[in-house]
């Protein structure tokens, strides 16, 4: 090494006589077997050698620390502050990514560490004969453990035995490392690896979740979490009841809704799923949906001016509220909610098969005399999103269909793991989704002097529709639900 100018340290291993000379090293481990130092060169040179990513902790001089440009120039303020001030500096520290620099007073050679960005040197005599100003190895500290149970110990994660796998003998650039007592763990994590629960770590590590309004919802439908793992948990079971809600005959596939050439709403799903979302927004748990709920979940004082408000609404709009609070007490019962929609669903089923599809919902808009061309713009709008909505949710599905049978399960969904696919669907939902502007503002003539007029259209419309005799019916002849 010493006859090498370009040599500044060496390593020799003992087992196998190979000597390993270095222009400079990064960091020093302790290794058995292995003799390591810097060239030792008769100089006069007094220049300090000073080491990357190296530091010393403590023993600082007062007033530290000095802003400085490098590392060069924080040797130079060490050695001026021996002449100058008298008081002996021992070494320095500088800290690269914020050009901070530290003098101390002594330098311990237990207080010498690995740290990435830093620089070390100390202000020793200038010695003529052989120099080596190499440091002690400095501290190595430990970011994980193996607790008494088997598991990886790592910050505030916790991986089980079969989660990891452990070495007690490794190599890297460094060389082999065969120290006795050490060892190095791989460990991987599965959550990466999934599409839903990345996305979700996201959701959950974002500022949105910091909004008490949008955890109170979240907690709303899913249950209250304190942590990641809860969140998760809560999520699946959400889905799974949602799945089961769907999976009418009960085979754990959704047949129901895949592979159709055109969505049609079943009455025994729409009644389910308003129990369903009854119980996730009946808040206080008093057995009614009320504006009280809602200002509990959001977090906002209560109004009690709810009911005044409800008289100056329009015409239909009030006509809907009384169909749906028949004893207008201000809060909706779940018979009350399934009385409205099996009303609805009946005077919409013109076929009378428990099935509702949009073919139905125009002709009864056409019943409440919408024009013509209303009708046919809220067909276009309708039939795009359907066919797009459908069909991505069926590719989804087959992508998810990890064994190929052709039968996509819950568990398959929850462990799909093509990212690429995934992205792409949403790029292409994003894009094609937009609904026609032109479409929405014609029929609704919005920004126009024609709104007002279109309102009106709408507002008529959906008056002749809340007078239907139908929600005066008597319930024992409504066939399905």
């Amino acid at each position: 090494c010493n006859r090498n100018p370009d040599c500044n340290f060496f390593g020799w291993k003992s087992h196998n006589k190979e000597c390993w000379m270095k222009t400079g090293i990064s960091r020093k481990v302790r290794q058995a077997g292995t003799t390591s130092g810097t060239a030792c060169r008769t100089s006069n040179d007094c220049n300090p050698k000073i080491l990357d990513a190296t530091a010393h902790t403590g023993s600082d001089l007062p007033n530290m620390p000095y802003i400085v440009q490098d590392a060069a120039e924080c040797f130079q303020l060490c050695e001026d502050h021996s002449t100058d001030t008298g008081r002996m500096c021992a070494g320095m520290t500088f800290r690269e990514d914020n050009q901070k620099c530290y003098l101390h007073t002594n330098i311990h050679d237990s207080k010498i560490e690995y740290r990435h960005g830093h620089y070390f040197a100390r202000n020793e005599p200038c010695n003529t004969n052989t120099t080596n100003t190499s440091p002690p190895l400095p501290y190595k500290e430990y970011r994980a453990s193996i607790s008494s149970k088997g598991q990886l110990l790592i910050s505030d994660k916790i991986f089980e035995s079969r989660a990891f796998c452990l070495e007690t003998t490794w190599q890297d650039d460094f060389g082999e490392h065969l120290d006795d007592g050490e060892a190095i763990t791989l460990s991987c994590d599965f959550c990466k690896e999934e599409v839903l629960c990345t996305y979700l770590r996201k959701l959950y590590q974002s500022s949105f979740m910091n909004s008490d309004h949008h955890s109170n919802v979240i907690a709303a439908f899913i249950g209250k979490f304190n942590s990641f793992k809860e969140l998760k948990i809560s999520v699946e079971i959400f889905l799974k009841n949602v799945w089961e809600l769907i999976d009418s005959d009960k085979v754990g596939k959704l047949n129901e809704i895949l592979k159709k050439t055109e969505v049609r709403l079943s009455s025994n799903f729409l009644l389910k799923f308003s129990r369903f979302m009854f119980d996730k927004l009946d808040v206080d748990g008093d057995a009614e949906i009320s504006a009280l709920d809602w200002f509990e979940l959001i977090g906002e004082k209560r109004n009690t001016n709810i009911g005044r408000r409800l008289v100056s609404l329009p015409s239909p709009i009030y006509k809907l509220y009384t169909h749906l609070d028949k004893d207008r007490n201000e809060g909706l019962s779940l018979e009350e909610i399934h009385n409205f929609l099996k009303r609805t669903f009946t005077l919409l089923d013109k076929n009378e098969d428990c099935l509702v599809d949009l073919t139905e919902v125009i002709a009864v808009l056409d019943e409440s005399k919408l024009p013509k061309d209303f009708q046919l713009g809220v067909k276009q709008l309708a039939q795009y999103q359907l066919t797009l909505w459908n069909h991505a949710l069926n590719k989804i599905f087959v992508a998810a269909d990890s064994n190929k049978d052709n039968n996509t399960e819950l568990e398959e969904i929850l462990k799909l793991s093509d990212f690429d696919f995934i992205k792409a669907q949403a790029e292409m939902l994003l894009i094609l989704g937009q609904p026609n502007k032109q479409l929405i503002n014609y029929i609704t003539h919005a920004g126009s002097y024609q709104e007002d007029e279109a309102k009106e259209i709408w507002l008529e419309t959906f008056q002749n529709l809340m007078m239907h005799q139908m929600y005066e019916a008597d319930l024992s002849n409504v066939k399905c639900g």
